[in-house]
């Protein structure tokens, strides 16, 4: 099974931190790279974005717009931990990857399932 057949099935459930964006950045890097991505054309579904469930959760301030919070922001927030940005603007179209874009990028997505099963995101009754 490819990357495109894990983000196309519908029996994978993908989890991500503005999911959206990251697949589009996957699929723009991919283009560069001579390879014919798809993942922008391919239903995502079934998807959870995190960030978006934290907006959801926020309360509601009248009269603001809810503010758009970092993944970093997030996980100092509710998981009191402080998350190095420092690599995010690096380049990451240099192959291969360096194992500190390798951690890096590990470390985003092991928060990311963190931030899900934390109890902050469980409904309150």
């Amino acid at each position: 099974m490819g990357y495109l057949d894990v983000f196309a099935s519908p029996d994978v459930l993908k989890l991500g931190f503005r999911f959206k964006q990251d697949v589009v950045y996957l699929s723009s890097t991919f283009c560069r790279l001579g390879c014919d991505p798809g993942f922008d054309r391919v239903g995502l579904e079934p998807y959870i974005d995190v960030a978006a469930i934290h907006g959801y959760l926020q309360p509601k301030r009248l009269g603001r717009r809810k503010d758009s919070k970092s993944l970093a922001s997030v996980c100092e927030e509710l998981l009191g931990y402080s998350l190095s940005k420092e690599l995010q603007c690096s380049d990451w179209s240099h192959h291969p990857l360096t194992e500190e874009h390798k951690e890096y990028a590990a470390r985003d997505a092991l928060l990311t399932v963190f931030l899900r099963y934390s109890a902050s995101f469980e409904p309150r009754l």
